[in-house]
């Protein structure tokens, strides 16, 4: 996207390898090795994709034929019909068009919004390695909180908060009976948005205005626009920390260590140290209460290594904890929508009634973990009267 008359057709048309156009410097590659030298259909089946500015209309050949025909001709092999209708039928839905078209004369009697809709489709079927869409028909300008938009946008204004699609100069959008037109965007929340606002999860609401210069909604909620559609989304599923205790333990528990990493937590300092006792194992006393608190399950997008991470017993005066305290560094599995153990250490803390320490004090560093410590606490007899 840009000004008119800045080249960007031009550019598309000498990657393409339009034989208007001749490159006289310099070199086009593509998965590091020059094209150049290829035809425009040898870069076509390389996975290049330049849809056309007023695509033509072409009677006789089906828009299903026409994109099982370029398929077997990018990958040189036959494309099997059940397999090619089962895909053209997802792919359909997903543009909300109409399956009727896959039938219909290639754009013969198509609205302008339904040739460009049957372009998308054939690149989503085509799955090329660089699309290249002209936006000759269609300005976009952006805002940040107010009507002010520019086009185009300049970084340094920060991130926009809203924007327009109008037609280009000299080329509105005429809206037909029975035209549809679809704008596709997407709206990312970045992990630092959730960590800011401390919460698992955050609702991002969306509204999408249309205005005609010929029609006005005297309805004072639309402000003048002819209608509005309005969604919400809620993204995240984070869970930052969650601590959870269980019951008391009814008999004496022994905790094998095994020859993992083993740490001791100086409170004096706030430090840890590697641990000098040769101990493999741990006593939990009946009466013990089992601790689990699970930190940045943030589905492997936020990295809290040097994150302090700090745990209280209350009543602090009353509660002491045993042994050692387990900690999992978790990898997010994005198939099993769970969290892999992928290393464990220790760190003794018995006698201690709170902690702080960072996952990089424990030898982990740059990884999006999740990290689940576990431990064991119990009363201080001796500071409780009869």
């Amino acid at each position: 996207m840009g000004p008119n008359g800045t080249g960007k057709s031009t550019l598309g048309y000498a990657i393409t390898g339009n034989p208007v156009y001749t490159v006289t410097d310099g070199d086009i590659l593509l998965d590091s090795e020059s094209i150049l030298d290829l035809t425009v259909d040898e870069r076509a089946k390389k996975g290049i994709f330049l849809p056309f500015q007023n695509p033509l209309e072409v009677p006789g050949v089906t828009l299903s034929a026409f994109i099982r025909s370029a398929l077997e001709q990018k990958t040189g092999k036959r494309v099997r019909l059940w397999e090619f209708k089962k895909k053209l039928s997802e792919t359909m839905k997903l543009l909300n068009m109409d399956e009727s078209y896959a039938e219909r004369d290639l754009n013969v009697g198509f609205s302008g919004g339904e040739k460009k809709k049957a372009e998308i489709l054939q690149m989503l079927m085509l799955e090329p390695k660089l699309a290249i869409l002209d936006e000759t028909d269609y300005t976009v300008s952006w805002a940040k909180g107010n009507d002010n938009y520019i086009t185009p946008w300049n970084d340094s204004n920060n991130n926009p908060t809203r924007f327009k699609i109008t037609g280009a100069n000299g080329k509105p959008i005429t809206v037909k009976p029975g035209d549809s037109y679809y704008a596709t965007y997407t709206v990312t929340v970045k992990p630092e948005a959730l960590a800011a606002m401390k919460a698992n999860n955050v609702d991002v609401k969306n509204r999408y205005y249309v205005y005609a210069s010929n029609a006005v909604n005297t309805n004072s909620n639309f402000g003048g626009a002819l209608d509005r559609v309005y969604d919400s989304a809620n993204v995240g599923n984070y869970k930052w920390d969650e601590k959870t205790v269980g019951t008391g333990t009814a008999a004496n528990q022994t905790i094998e260590m095994g020859t993992g990493d083993r740490y001791e937590y100086d409170l004096t300092s706030g430090t840890v140290k590697p641990d000098s006792s040769a101990d493999t194992f741990f006593t939990v006393p009946a009466g013990s209460y089992p601790y689990t608190v699970d930190v940045n399950q943030t589905l492997g997008e936020w990295n809290a290594t040097n994150v302090l991470m700090k745990d209280e017993l209350i009543p602090s005066d009353k509660m002491q904890y045993i042994g050692y305290v387990k900690v999992d560094a978790c990898e997010y599995n994005v198939n099993t929508n769970k969290y892999d153990v992928k290393g464990t250490k220790w760190v003794k803390i018995a006698g201690l009634s709170s902690f702080a320490l960072k996952p990089s004090d424990l030898g982990w560093e740059n990884a999006n973990y999740a990290y689940k410590f576990t431990y064991y606490a119990m009363p201080h007899r001796k500071k409780y009267n009869n």
